[in-house]
């Protein structure tokens, strides 16, 4: 439980960097290897036919042949290894995103753009070293071919041109396509989690058959972007079968013209073969650019998420020192609400311009009857929901500015925790910051230390191999709150299924923590209600009574 020494992110960054350098040198060797090798071939050809020791010069083409293979194995490691660690910091960039920030792309949206786009921002570099290094390979046997005879040049020249007309045309035709293919994909999904979502309603209803039609809707679009697809690549493809081997075809008819000719030797004509084959395999490093769409497409997706290029995040100024709280909370802050409103998806007002002033250090209660918006403004003022229209302000500061900066203020508890952290420990210290003193310290706050003492491995009991009454689920709510570096604490419920003796147990650690905590409490139990400084009643979304010590309007 104890926070790590090393910065994993810095790990991370650090051997990314170094499979990046591979990625980029590895090849390098591989494509000089690759130039060397025919010059090399045709010496030891010249040598055999002139009846020469062809030692020297096979010991010669061994080394070169080692180095390629050598270069292009490692290559393709270093070339995994890197988009593999590129592609985490990009995923780990949309999940933060996604949490400061509300998500518009519906869950499978989401999903599409953390397990597919987010590939594709990596794959730049690989496509880009391959790119250059297939020009240079070109380039290179183009001028080693026109040393042995310029007139090897002309069907590679040609073919060359025409190959790069159309690759030019494909990933100009890709990039779109893969965006409406994608869009599509992902509205198919999201219509799913929205049936599942709703399996019960359905099946009462009868209307399986009618929401089955709703959700395969858009699967004409993602078969017609597929075609489209596949019809693009494919032209490209059929194209490219008749001018490469045409181009290999002109090249050995011309080589054998210039040997029969005497304009060159049989070294000269092997090592012009050998450096036609060089061209052409540079040809399937050119065509990596097709890959380049795909690229465009990721990019696109993923900045709609982050709202800025992927693994990089807005830094504003950094808010003073007495923002960043330690361990169990630091000095208590104040909490102001203004003309806070939130519409819910179906266009529902949830909250209506509330208007809030907490003191540092209060305890205030949020009571109303269901769909009173009580929730709703609970975790507006934990920073889990952002408002429609209004400012929330901790501590004098915007409280989306502190988020994006990395400082979390609050805490937030709910009345079912969602079951995280693998062990009792780790759900409790989800919080970076928590190590094992904090931790049993939020237990037993919380009364929990004794409950999980008993447990086969205490602190270190996994979770599925428990099962926990909705009282203790509470009680490690509480606690997982209470082990968080924040200064106002928000607990939405989380006393309902407690006995009344240990309600007031709770209540009081509650109370005790009000030393260095705001504390916030969403509930209608009487015990909690008469023991909180203020009260505030909602109903439909505005507050309908205030009785204490607080402010609203």
């Amino acid at each position: 439980m104890a926070p790590p020494t090393h910065d994993p992110a810095n790990r991370t960054r650090g051997a990314g960097m170094t499979f990046g350098i591979l990625t980029v040198l590895s090849p390098v060797v591989a494509t000089v290897a690759g130039l060397l090798l025919p010059d090399r071939i045709g010496d030891a050809v010249t040598a055999l036919s002139n009846g020469q020791d062809v030692s020297a010069d096979l010991q010669w083409l061994g080394l070169v042949l080692l180095a390629a293979v050598a270069g292009n194995a490692l290559g393709t490691f270093a070339t995994g290894a890197f988009v593999a660690t590129r592609t985490a910091r990009v995923r780990a960039d949309v999940a933060r995103s996604v949490i400061l920030s509300p998500n518009p792309f519906g869950a499978a949206g989401l999903v599409t753009r953390i397990l597919v786009d987010a590939r594709q921002p990596a794959a730049i570099l690989p496509i880009v070293t391959s790119m250059t290094l297939a020009a240079v390979s070109v380039i290179g046997g183009l001028v080693l071919l026109a040393l042995i005879d310029w007139t090897l040049l002309v069907g590679v020249v040609v073919g060359l041109l025409i190959i790069l007309v159309l690759l030019r045309r494909l990933v100009g035709d890709l990039s779109p396509l893969i965006q409406r293919y994608r869009r599509a994909q992902g509205e198919v999904g999201q219509r799913l989690l929205d049936a599942q979502a709703g399996a019960v309603t359905i099946r009462a209803a009868g209307t399986w058959r009618r929401e089955v039609a709703r959700v395969l809707i858009p699967m004409h679009q993602v078969r017609a972007a597929g075609d489209e697809l596949w019809s693009a690549q494919r032209r490209f493809a059929w194209k490219t079968a008749v001018f490469v081997p045409a181009m290999l075809f002109v090249t050995i008819g011309v080589g054998g013209w210039a040997l029969s000719t005497g304009r060159i030797d049989t070294g000269g004509f092997a090592a012009a073969v050998g450096y036609a084959l060089v061209i052409l395999g540079g040809l399937d490093g050119i065509e990596a650019a097709a890959g380049l769409g795909a690229v465009r497409a990721g990019q696109a997706r993923i900045a709609e998420v982050s709202g800025s290029k992927p693994g990089t995040a807005p830094r504003p100024a950094t808010p003073p020192a007495l923002l960043r709280a330690p361990a169990g909370g630091g000095a208590p802050m104040d909490v102001r609400l203004s003309d806070v409103t939130v519409i819910a998806d179906d266009g529902r007002c949830v909250l209506d311009r509330v208007n809030l002033s907490i003191p540092a250090g209060a305890f205030v209660a949020i009571t109303g009857a269901a769909g009173s918006g009580r929730t709703t403004l609970a975790r507006v003022i934990a920073g889990m929901t952002t408002p429609t229209h209004g400012e929330v302000l901790i501590g004098g500061h915007p409280i989306a500015d502190l988020a994006s900066d990395g400082i979390r203020p609050t805490a937030y508890g709910q009345a079912r925790p969602a079951l995280l952290g693998g062990t009792i420990a780790g759900l409790i210290g989800l919080a970076v910051d928590s190590g094992p003193e904090t931790v049993r310290e939020a237990a037993r706050l919380a009364h929990l230390v004794d409950v999980i003492d008993a447990l086969p491995h205490g602190f270190d009991t996994l979770i599925a191999e428990v099962e926990l009454s909705g009282g203790e689920l509470q009680r490690l709510a509480i606690a997982q709150a209470l082990s968080r570096s924040a200064s106002v604490l928000v607990l939405d419920d989380v006393t309902a299924s407690l006995d009344p003796a240990t309600e007031r147990e709770v209540l009081g650690a509650l109370l005790a923590a009000r030393a260095n905590r705001t504390l916030v409490v969403v509930t209608n139990r009487s015990a909690v209600l008469d023991r909180a400084d203020a009260v505030f009643t909602l109903a439909a979304g505005a507050v309908a009574e205030l009785t204490g010590s607080a402010a609203a309007s």
